[in-house]
């Protein structure tokens, strides 16, 4: 039996144990978290002297803004799993550590005077908000979709509030997902753009065949590797992976785009009463808006498998990871999945 290993290094901190450590990755929201808890018995020293400050102040254990990562595997074998900063701690038995990735540094950054954009890309925005933030992201480790996104203004406000912005009011997520070297050290790369539903966009390709069936393949982003997955190999369970038909899903895309003399064109495509899904993207003639709505809606709306399974630790798989996967007794649910979330638990 495989033995499970975890390196937790928080600050000056190095654990290799824990009593829980639960990571939740997705590019749905705009940060990933990662719970440590550690050992109630646990004691923490510094030149001999027994620290008992948590977080904060003079001679403190902790301080939001320690660097995290989380490495894990079996038998010594371990890959990064999670890196980003502390955000909290609990003072409970036991202790509690809540952490977030590199978006924690972007909600630090606070854009202190107004920019005014005209007719402007989420490339061009982007740029710009960046120079408000204290970590260094080459042009090579951003990836952002060069969307028109018209007339933006930003004042007295974070980074990571304008992302949020972009998220709820024109269906943008921005996000960082690790980006892997030969030595294995993930590096965060900073990804922004209609979320992998379009082919220009990290080399991710929906088609539907001709009975309706939704296939999924990358080209793109960790497109390298496929992960594969084998049910009875290293799948626990998948009974949460069903079908979904589109003609069982109720779904409403309503588009808007605002023209420069402030009238609004309205598109609608779906079903009335469905769930609805609201999209807004300046100036863009009747025709491009209609067009938009309907590759919307045929991206959300297919037949085919969807939902999640349970697996081991390896191999490694991160959100925007497409899996190949395999199930001999049910040869149905065999086939290419885009992953929109990982949910990681270890424990030691």
């Amino acid at each position: 039996m495989k033995r499970v290993d975890i390196n937790i290094t928080v600050g000056p901190w190095f654990f290799d144990f824990v009593t829980e450590c639960e990571i939740v990755s997705t590019w749905d929201t705009l940060t990933d978290i990662c719970t440590i808890n550690l050992p109630k018995n646990v004691v923490f020293k510094r030149d001999g002297e027994v620290l008992t400050n948590i977080i904060g102040g003079d001679d403190a254990i902790f301080n939001a803004g320690d660097q995290v990562v989380v490495k894990a595997g079996y038998d010594g074998e371990l890959k990064t799993r999670f890196m980003g900063r502390l955000m909290d701690v609990k003072p409970r038995r036991p202790l509690e550590l809540i952490c977030e990735d590199e978006m924690y540094i972007l909600k630090q950054s606070f854009i202190d005077r107004t920019i005014n954009l005209k007719k402007t890309t989420l490339r061009a925005l982007i740029d710009e908000l960046l120079l408000y933030v204290d970590i260094f992201l080459p042009d090579d480790f951003r990836i952002i979709q060069d969307i028109e996104i018209g007339d933006v203004t930003v004042k007295n406000t974070s980074v990571a509030k304008v992302f949020d912005w972009l998220r709820r009011k024109l269906g943008i997520v921005t996000y960082f997902r690790p980006n892997f070297d030969e030595n294995n050290d993930p590096a965060p790369i900073l990804v922004s753009g209609l979320a992998y539903d379009t082919d220009d966009n990290y080399g991710i390709k929906r088609e539907v065949n001709d009975q309706g069936v939704t296939t999924i393949s990358s080209s793109g982003l960790n497109s390298d590797k496929q992960v594969k997955f084998v049910f009875g190999k290293n799948i626990i369970s998948d009974d949460d992976l069903e079908i979904r038909r589109d003609d069982n899903q109720k779904i409403l895309v309503i588009g808007k785009s605002k023209q420069s003399d402030n009238t609004v064109l309205v598109s609608e495509a779906g079903d009335r009463g469905g769930e609805v899904q609201l999209i807004n993207f300046p100036e863009l003639t009747q025709d491009q808006l209609d067009q938009f709505v309907q590759d919307r809606l045929s991206k959300i709306k297919y037949t085919g498998f969807s939902g999640s399974f349970n697996a081991f630790l390896e191999p490694a798989t991160f959100h925007g990871d497409v899996v190949n996967y395999n199930n001999s007794d049910i040869p149905e649910k065999n086939g290419v999945y885009l992953v929109k979330l990982v949910r990681t638990t270890i424990g030691t």
